[in-house]
């Protein structure tokens, strides 16, 4: 299932031209696979209690 959220997640990141753990300092670098799918189903809110979780 979290397959389905990295890869709508990917699509979405990557109009922005941001790739996640890509090598360019403003692309996001995931440590937990829970991340994805918080940030999908919380949005903003999601994405930024996940930065501040590490």
């Amino acid at each position: 299932m979290s397959t389905q959220y990295q890869n709508l997640l990917e699509e979405i990141l990557e109009l922005a031209g941001v790739k996640i753990n890509g090598g360019n300092p403003w692309d996001i670098q995931v440590n937990n696979d829970k991340f994805y799918r918080r940030a999908i189903t919380e949005g903003e809110l999601g994405l930024g209690e996940s930065y501040m979780e590490g």
